[in-house]
């Protein structure tokens, strides 16, 4: 049997490049010869119509060369429909595409994206998204090429978040857990071993990483372990996704945008409560470039920028009627992760904005909702820490956050909570999960050639006090939102086809449904201002979007210095994830506030009364 399947898949790879090259030269009718007869040894039963093929009735062979080769009989009918306009070609080629991304999907098994993947991913948008754009009108097509370019994402982060979140609601065998964590302290400590010695020793640091990958293949068995033999502990990586439902769970007044840029093309997919639809934006290297000026602008605090964010607005936006919307949530592509949006129509009567790295997440995300009112709110400061620079043997001196812990201790007048002044990595990784928000004021570092090393900067010397990406992707959380009010925490190396290694990323991997993060190195005076104002509209029961957005507005009205207006100053901090309130108000407690409005409303309409009657 196994036998005659690889010389199926010879005769599948001989036919697929006899079609190439019959395509190549012109002989359309050879092509399409060849391409059936790669069809052919691709299905199961030789008596299936090939327009009513699914993927179960492809034969069990999932290789790349079998989805290169769906790509190549796709692209020979789409250069038939240019040809000729006949949409039966252009249905032809979405079905050969379509075919492809399940085989695809069927490769990927949830893990890190590797070059190969990410090729073919982008390869397979950029072919399905061309059979939409010929078809706009057909929105089955649009929802199916949704449903495909979702379904072949990266799911690592998704699986991540899920893991650590059934794991709190599932009591595991004690045994299990002290296997679990034994390992990663293992792990922790040959990664600062690896990060942080002087050792110059060629075959040492090649031992150490060598163990390091020997203690993470036992870590991820250990959690396979658990996922096999507690089924409501996780669920399962491969389920399909559905924007329908998600667009079920709309708000009639919401808007999600969803960026997916290809080879050489930027799109976005508006997605609305009983509507999608699909935008084709233009060159991929005009918006990038527009992208990189005002990302430079905001570096240099250059005051001249609203013509550059005008234009980088139109190039984004200039389709979609913002004012129609209350709330928009941004999924972004590529070099956007990097771009605050809200920067680029701030005002007054702007829609709420916040982020989430894919559409899959966001469902998930929207799930995970703070179970009471009572907020258990833990505050971690570190205003003075400091680095060693081991090759040199002396302490450099970060600088210090004067006012962090001010920070800290004004919004603890806000809500109830704990204070940890100046705390040690060893204290929050003990203390966290006793509270339901977090909030860390404190040092980041961003390590551009390891970004899973980029740091959490507790008090204390670097080597032990670094708190590293890849330690908290082995934590679990309990967290429904975490303050990153730290420099960069949004910020970091973007890798293709998983988005950026940012702080904020591994908190959503340990399980935290909403974080506030800084896409770069905002001044610790503005930070501390920006928070107060935000706490103060979360005890408000506002939106953790509203009340973030009214934070910066706030900021800006009791600002006098003009430069320090500037969007470098405040339009850094943005939310991704669920942005629900953290305090909901009781019919109550709306009533008293309706009451307590009417009060204040009929006190001012009298003191004008008096006032003009006096005049």
């Amino acid at each position: 049997m196994e036998a005659k399947n690889q010389q199926k898949e010879k005769l599948f790879r001989f036919y697929i490049l006899k079609g190439e090259t019959s395509d190549a030269l012109g002989y359309n009718n050879d092509a399409k010869v060849f391409f059936d007869k790669a069809f052919l040894q691709s299905i199961t039963n030789a008596d299936t119509l090939f327009e009513k093929v699914t993927f179960d009735d492809l034969k069990p062979i999932i290789s790349f060369e079998r989805v290169d080769g769906f790509i190549a009989m796709g692209d020979f009918y789409f250069n038939l429909f240019k040809e000729s306009n006949d949409k039966v070609n252009l249905t032809k080629a979405f079905h050969r595409y379509t075919l492809a991304s399940k085989i695809y999907n069927n490769l990927y098994l949830g893990q890190r994206y590797n070059n190969r993947l990410f090729d073919n991913y982008a390869l397979l948008n950029q072919r399905l998204l061309q059979c939409v754009i010929e078809e706009q009108e057909n929105k089955l097509l649009l929802l199916k090429t949704i449903n495909e370019i979702e379904n072949n994402g990266s799911k690592l982060t998704w699986s991540k978040f899920i893991f650590n979140n059934q794991r709190k609601k599932v009591k595991l065998p004690e045994r299990l857990l002290n296997e679990e964590e034994v390992i990663k302290a293992q792990l922790n400590f040959y990664r600062n071993k690896l990060f942080n010695s002087n050792e110059t020793s060629v075959d040492k640091k090649s031992l150490w990483k060598e163990k390091i990958y020997e203690l993470e293949s036992i870590f991820s068995k250990i959690q396979d372990t658990i996922k096999q033999r507690y089924d409501s502990y996780y669920q399962f990586n491969f389920q399909n996704f559905d924007v329908e439902l998600l667009q079920q769970k709309l708000d009639p007044d919401s808007a999600i945008i969803k960026y997916i840029i290809t080879k050489d093309q930027v799109f976005s997919i508006l997605i609305l409560k009983h509507d999608i639809k699909l935008y084709q934006l233009g060159d991929k290297e005009i918006i990038n470039t527009s992208l990189k000026k005002v990302l430079k602008i905001l570096r240099d605090r250059n005051p001249d920028y609203q013509d550059e964010f005008e234009n980088l607005k139109n190039l984004l936006l200039r389709q979609i009627s913002l004012n129609t919307y209350d709330k928009i949530t941004i999924v972004p592509d590529g070099f956007l992760f990097y771009l605050p949006f809200e920067m680029l129509i701030f005002s007054k009567n702007m829609p709420l904005i916040s982020y989430s790295p894919s559409l899959l997440l966001l469902k998930e995300q929207k799930t995970v909702l703070l179970k009471n009112n009572s907020i258990q709110l833990g505050a971690f400061s570190a205003s003075s820490s400091y680095n060693i620079d081991t090759s040199m043997t002396k302490v450099l001196n970060l600088p210090q956050l004067i006012n962090a812990n001010t920070e800290i201790k004004s919004i603890l007048d806000i809500f109830d909570g704990k204070a940890f002044i100046d705390s040690s990595k060893e204290t929050f990784l003990k203390q966290a999960n006793q509270f339901n928000i977090l909030h860390l004021a404190m040092h980041s570092t961003i390590d551009d050639i390891n970004p899973e090393y980029s740091s959490l900067n507790f008090y204390g010397d670097k080597q032990n006090n670094s708190l590293f990406i890849s330690e908290l992707y082995n934590e679990t959380l309990n967290a429904n939102m975490v303050v990153l009010s730290a420099c960069d925490t949004g910020n970091g190396f973007y890798e293709n086809g998983e988005g950026v290694i940012c702080l904020s990323r591994a908190f959503t991997y340990a399980g935290v449904p909403s974080t506030v993060m800084s896409l770069w190195k905002i001044p610790d005076k503005e930070s501390a201002t920006i928070m107060q104002f935000f706490y103060k509209n979360l005890k408000k029961g506002q939106s953790k979007d509203k009340a973030l957005q009214k934070a910066k507005l706030e900021y800006l009205n009791n600002t006098d210095d003009s430069l320090l207006k500037h969007p470098y100053y405040w339009a850094g901090f943005v939310i991704s994830g669920d942005t629900s309130p953290i305090i909901s108000l009781t019919p109550y407690s709306k009533y008293a506030l309706g009451i307590s409005v009417l009060i204040l409303g009929i006190y001012f309409l009298r003191k004008r009364y008096v006032n003009i009657h006096k005049n």
